[in-house]
């Protein structure tokens, strides 16, 4: 974390004296921040930081975040009941009614409300939570359905693009990148088992991509990072809410976020040292029912057939960005250790093997709940 700046917090039109500020979350990208104010309806506010290194044009997210909450306002009066639709948060303008704030030392700032009376979760061994989970997601794309994502901007370019990827990481890796040496891979077990895992999974990379290309998946206006500890649950009815962290809203495959989600979701630790992971079916076939129960009407058919290929993409192109950024000295994801990015690409690998094992029990789920 950098020092939080207080003449940031003074530009905001907050509506109150800031009475206490701590540090906020676990994200791996943008520093949080929990102030605490005397006001009872604005009680508590998110501020953030926004990495400059993953977004270098943060107006474009901030757009795209206007442009959804905007949307999902004018659906307010569609006569869905309350549990049949999310919250989200409320921006806050600067005293020059502007979305952003930027502090001497060029870094941009944002401040926005904090959803009371809800938790997260990082782990979950409830299917009533999963089931949750795909309620959620399913509920994000209904009513973002009818945004049509050519209003969006990419605001993270390339973003699950896998083969940009790929790219990425084969420069990396043979050492053409500036600064970067050619790899020695003797020392370290781990980092030659992601190594060799990537190279025998090259098949995998074109496998979402080729068919949007060929016009068989469209794009659709996608939330972009729905793990687990982005759904906010309320603390009395342990439903879920809200589905926060909307920085990676912009035009996408719908699959992108199905896989993302049981990926977050269905990886189970099979020992007590935490390895390895396995892809837990009960869990996915929680989510799927209780997504598509949301989602059937307007999902085609051929998006629901490459479900699989999204829960089997998605783990592997995760840990194919965790690998790369380890070897780029983790410029991206926020690490505490040297090799933690390195541990994060082995398990993510290791549920796409786990994936690989139960390929054809997780098609027979997709199949039963689909009808296809």
């Amino acid at each position: 974390m950098i020092s939080l700046p207080w003449d940031v917090i003074s530009q905001f039109d907050l509506g109150d004296t800031v009475g206490t500020v701590e540090p906020f979350g676990d994200g791996l990208i943008n520093d949080t921040y929990l102030l605490t104010t005397g006001s009872p309806d604005r009680a508590k506010i998110i501020l953030q930081r926004i990495n400059p290194h993953v977004f270098p044009q943060p107006e474009r997210l901030m757009e795209n975040l206007q442009t959804l909450l905007r949307h999902i306002e004018s659906r307010s009066s569609d006569g869905a009941t309350d549990v049949n639709k999310l919250q989200f948060p409320r921006l806050y303008a600067s005293h020059e009614q502007k979305s952003l704030v930027v502090d001497k030392h060029g870094n941009y700032w944002r401040a926005q409300s904090f959803i009371n009376n809800t938790y997260t979760l990082k782990t979950t061994d409830k299917l009533t939570d999963a089931s949750e989970v795909g309620r959620a997601l399913g509920l994000f794309h209904q009513m973002a359905n009818d945004l049509d994502p050519a209003l969006l901007h990419n605001a993270l370019p390339d973003f699950h693009i896998t083969p940009r990827y790929f790219q990425r990481f084969e420069k990396i890796r043979i050492g053409t990148t500036k600064n970067t040496q050619p790899l020695n891979t003797d020392n370290s077990q781990d980092l030659q088992f992601c190594l060799n895992f990537v190279e025998t999974r090259k098949s995998l990379i074109n496998i979402l991509e080729a068919p949007k290309q060929a016009g068989d998946l469209p794009l659709r206006t996608i939330h972009g990072d729905p793990k687990l500890n982005n759904v906010l649950f309320n603390i009395y009815s342990h439903r879920a809410v809200s589905l926060i962290d909307l920085d990676t809203v912009q035009p996408g495959l719908i699959h992108y976020d199905v896989g993302d989600c049981l990926r977050s979701c269905c990886g189970r630790i099979e020992t007590a040292d935490m390895e390895p992971l396995s892809f837990s079916l009960p869990f996915c076939r929680a989510i799927l029912e209780s997504y598509l129960k949301e989602t059937r009407d307007f999902l085609t058919l051929k998006e629901q057939a490459f479900f699989y290929d999204a829960i089997h993409l998605i783990p592997f192109e995760l840990g194919l960005r965790f690998l790369t950024d380890y070897l780029e000295d983790n410029p991206y994801f926020k690490v505490d250790t040297p090799n933690q990015n390195l541990n994060r690409a082995k398990k993510q690998f290791q549920l796409t093997a786990s994936i690989e094992r139960q390929k054809q029990e997780i098609k027979t789920i997709i199949s039963e709940i689909t009808g296809i």
